[in-house]
Parts: structure tokens; sequence; C-alpha cells
């Protein structure tokens, strides 16, 4: 299937794996977190996964029919070269 064969209608069909997220916990408290990451990934030569996502609850609220999480969890991982 070429670009030119799928029709407008699938391309506008597409949903986005997103959540909304607090604004002050995006850019503040995550922006901190993320920038001491890149500080030691840089100053100690590391290298780190970032994994980020919603902490899934049944009883979190619906929005438009979507269930909306009220809970995010960070995983920060990486290899200890000397052990």
């Amino acid at each position: 299937m070429t670009a030119q064969s799928v029709s407008p209608m699938t391309t506008v069909s597409y949903m986005t794996n997103c959540t909304p997220q607090a604004h002050r916990l995006h850019t503040v408290t995550w922006a901190l977190l993320e920038d001491a990451v890149l500080d030691a990934a840089q100053n100690h030569d590391l290298k780190f996964t970032v994994i980020t996502g919603p902490v899934l609850d049944p009883r979190e609220p619906v929005l438009w029919g979507v269930r909306c999480p009220v809970a995010y969890g960070k995983v920060i991982a990486y290899v200890d070269r000397e052990r």
C-alpha cells in the first residue's frame, strides 16, 4: 500500500498513544529529574533507559468514553559496568 492509496479518512483516524499530564509535573518535577539523569549520564559516561507511563487503575475517571490515568510512574535504569 502506498501513501497515495490511503484514503484521507484513514489518515485522520489514527489515535496517538498519549495521556494528559499536569503542567507542573511535566515541566518542573520530571524536567528536573530528567536533567539530573542527563547530567549523570554525561558526567559519568553512563547510559540510562527511561520509561514513563500511566499507573493504570480501574477506578480512574472516564472522560469522553476513555479512562484517564490520575497517576504516572517513571522507571530509570542503568547497567553498573563494575559489577
